[in-house]
């Protein structure tokens, strides 16, 4: 069988059936057929079949095996749970199981291959969410066009085809692919950083989701430390960073202000910024029942149980619900085995910061990238967001890939 290698022709399939997956919420909605959304089955399985390969495995790749492993095991016993949907465990199976192929990418394509695929799409992305914002505001000639693709998103919030939570982690990525090598002095990877950086920023304010904001605030700090406190890279080039991100707030301030936003509208922008607070006090008591669920059933309850797919199939739930944080909804579905899984993600995580000043800049990049992931499944539940899970065990695969533990990080 014809297998992926990392040559021009192959990433430029790869980078089609991934435009393709990463488009079908929008094509699902503009055509009014739901069943569109299956057609990522047969890109994820081509995808994986063309990739995958059982010399290629690593060591580092036991830790995933033994958590999917365990997952696939639980599947049969979780159809006899007597509260249990098994129309749930189905959807659970497409949304969270079935992406988890894309850990296996790595074996066919390197690093920078991946990124600058993901770049392209994430740009992609971005100018969609751009056409399609003012249609917020104003009617106009494609609004029979625009209003089916913009239907179930929040108001205010760019998106591109599916929501404004599954358009800010492409975002993230795309940001921090530039970010990371936004202070090598030799690197030609990208043209025009600073403006994509602009980019990528403005559409992550506008998307207004806080976790998006958080994560792009904290990789902003990682970069600075890295470049400025260790590396000692001038401070000229610090102060380019700083003005970037100074002019997008000002741009984004008076965008708002003066163009699209009336009185009403700009306080709505502002109380998203004043609410981080609040937005863990909302979720308090659903990660509290998480945690419940996982104290009642520690080898988990089974896949699509406790998420939103109750809520998008319309079935009884008879768990404690956790629809927004991933983590504790991984930890009520798949018990004390997710814990330890992601327990051991986090780890990788702190090895890496304390290693931040030996990273390479792939590595480092992968690094910024899980990061911003893992802020996000703190309040919202990834693993339901089709191909943004995908991207997760994608970029998890090429992280877990890239780590020697013998020798530290390369």
């Amino acid at each position: 069988m014809y297998k992926f290698q990392d040559r021009a022709t192959d990433s430029i399939i790869l980078f089609w059936l991934l435009l393709v997956y990463s488009l079908l919420p929008g094509l699902a909605k503009f055509l009014d057929f739901r069943f569109i959304f299956i057609l990522n089955i047969p890109i994820i399985l081509i995808v994986f079949f063309k990739t995958f390969k059982l010399n290629g495995l690593r060591y580092t790749d036991i830790p995933f095996l033994i958590f999917i492993g365990f997952v696939i095991g639980y599947i049969p016993l979780s159809f006899f749970f007597p509260l249990n949907s098994g129309e749930a465990i189905f959807y659970g199976i497409y949304t969270f199981l079935m992406p988890t192929l894309g850990y296996f990418i790595g074996s066919a394509f390197s690093v920078s291959s991946i990124l600058k695929i993901y770049i392209k799409i994430c740009l992609i992305h971005g100018v969609i969410g751009w056409i399609l914002y003012p249609y917020f505001f104003f009617d106009g000639y494609l609004n029979h066009v625009i209003d089916p693709v913009l239907s179930g998103s929040a108001y205010l919030r760019m998106t591109s085809v599916s929501g404004s939570l599954g358009f800010s982690p492409l975002m993230l990525i795309g940001f921090n692919i530039i970010l990371s090598s936004f202070f090598i002095s030799n690197s030609k990877e990208f043209k025009f950083p600073v403006l994509l950086l602009l980019f990528f920023c403005c559409c992550i304010i506008l998307s207004l989701q806080r976790s998006a904001w958080l994560g792009g605030v904290v990789s902003l700090l990682l970069v600075v430390f890295r470049n400025l406190f260790i590396l000692k890279i001038n401070l000229i080039k610090l102060f380019k960073l700083m003005s970037l991100f100074a002019f997008s707030s000002i741009f984004i301030f008076f965008l708002i202000k003066y163009d699209l936003f009336d009185l009403e509208k700009l306080n709505f922008f502002l109380d998203r910024k004043d609410s981080f607070t609040s937005a863990a006090n909302e979720r308090n008591q659903m990660w509290v029942n998480g945690l419940s669920n996982f104290y009642k059933f520690p080898t988990g309850v089974g896949l699509g149980q406790v998420g939103l797919v109750p809520t998008f199939i319309d079935s009884k739930n008879y768990y404690s619900g956790v629809t927004d944080g991933d983590f504790i909804k991984t930890l009520s579905e798949t018990g004390f085995i997710g814990l330890i899984f992601y327990s051991f993600i986090v780890l990788i995580i702190l090895i890496m910061f304390f290693n931040i000043h030996i990273l390479s800049i792939q590595l480092f990049t992968l690094f910024l990238i899980i990061i911003a992931f893992s802020i996000q499944m703190i309040g919202t539940n990834i693993s339901e967001l089709y191909f943004v899970n995908y991207s997760y065990w994608l970029f998890v695969g090429l992280f877990f890939r890239s780590v020697n533990f013998s020798n530290g990080p390369k």
